[in-house]
C-alpha cells in the first residue's frame, strides 16, 4: 500500500470511529480525538498556542531500564542504540544524583538535537500547534536522527487525523442531541 493509500484508509477508519464515537454521545474516552479538540479549543482561546505533547518536553516521560539507565523523551528510545546520542540514555539511577542526570541532558546533543527538531518542525509545518512536533522514537526509527521533521506516524496520527477531526467539525451537526459548531474558515488555516 502506497503512502496516500495509507492515509485515505487511516482517514476512513478514523472518520467512522469519529461517527460512531458521537453517535454514543461520546461516552468512551478517545484520547486522540479529545487531545485534538482539546487543542483547537485552545487555539480559539490564544490564537498563539502550541500542543506540548509528553514526549516532547524534558523529564516528562522518564523510563528506567531495569539495569538503572534512564532515558526521556520517549519509552522506546530507551532501548534503542545510537552512538550520537549515547544509546539515548542521560544516566543511572544506581549512580547518578537527579541533578547529574538532569546536567547530562541539558548539555547533550540528545537536547540540542530534540528542541531544534521541534522547531524545525515549527518553522515547516502548518499542523505544528495541533502536534507539536515530537514524536522522537518515530523521526530517530525513520531518519537515524531526530534533526527530521515529517515522519509517517506525523502524517497519519497528527495531519490525517486532524484533518478528519477538522473535517468533521467543519460539518456541524451531528447525531443525537449534540452540536458542534462549525469552525469558521479562518480555523482552517491551522490544518
Amino acid at each position: 500500500m502506497n503512502s496516500r493509500d495509507l492515509r485515505n484508509a487511516y482517514q476512513m477508519f478514523m472518520s467512522r470511529i469519529w461517527d460512531r464515537w458521537r453517535a454514543d454521545e461520546s461516552k468512551m474516552r478517545i484520547r486522540e480525538f479529545q487531545d485534538l479538540l482539546f487543542c483547537i479549543k485552545e487555539i480559539f482561546i490564544e490564537s498563539d498556542f502550541i500542543r506540548k505533547p509528553h514526549e516532547g518536553v524534558p523529564f516528562q516521560l522518564i523510563t528506567i531500564r531495569g539495569d538503572g539507565g534512564i532515558s526521556t523523551f520517549s519509552p522506546e528510545l530507551s532501548a534503542t542504540k545510537s552512538l550520537n546520542y549515547g544509546d539515548f540514555l542521560i544516566g543511572n539511577v544506581l549512580t547518578d544524583s537527579p541533578l547529574n542526570v538532569a546536567n547530562k541532558l541539558m548539555g547533550s546533543r540528545l537536547y540540542r538535537d530534540a528542541m531544534t527538531s521541534r522547531k524545525m518542525c515549527k518553522e515547516t509545518c502548518s499542523y505544528h500547534p495541533l502536534c507539536g512536533g515530537a514524536l522522537f522514537s518515530n523521526k530517530f526509527a525513520e531518519h537515524g536522527s531526530l534533526l527530521a521533521t515529517e515522519t509517517t506516524s506525523c502524517r497519519l496520527h497528527r495531519q490525517a487525523l486532524s484533518d478528519v477531526v477538522l473535517d468533521k467539525l467543519a460539518a456541524g451537526p451531528e447525531t443525537g442531541n449534540q452540536r458542534v459548531a462549525p469552525l469558521p474558515d479562518s480555523a482552517r488555516a491551522i490544518a
